[in-house]
């Protein structure tokens, strides 16, 4: 029986399509949905690309706290928003691929 509800949750969550979050770059910071993040908030930016697979904007913040924030890029120009992130924040260039979560994310579709 336990079996059986694991496969029907499974199924459900992969049927289901995930929510798209809108994300706009202003000239004071970034919103996430109903958040905004103010500039001088983040610490610095990071974009892993690799073509047909991963477009992902990363975003680390000052405070301990707040862990980073991973942004799908989907149909947007990476270099693009690298640019337009570039006179507000330091890119972080050492930062490669994407996160362990993300990888989870992507390869079990969670």
């Amino acid at each position: 029986l336990i079996v059986l509800m694991f496969a029907v949750i499974t199924i459900m969550r992969d049927l289901k399509k995930p929510a798209r979050i809108p994300v706009f770059i202003t000239t004071a910071g970034v919103v996430f949905g109903n958040e905004f993040y103010r500039f001088q908030d983040i610490r610095d930016f990071s974009i892993s690309f690799e073509p047909l697979t991963v477009k992902a904007l990363y975003i680390s913040f000052h405070g301990r706290v707040q862990p980073m924030l991973s942004i799908d890029l989907d149909d947007m120009n990476p270099n693009e928003v690298r640019r337009t992130l570039l006179p507000y924040v330091y890119e972080n260039l050492e930062r490669e691929g994407e996160s362990l979560t993300d990888v989870l994310r992507r390869v079990y579709k969670l």
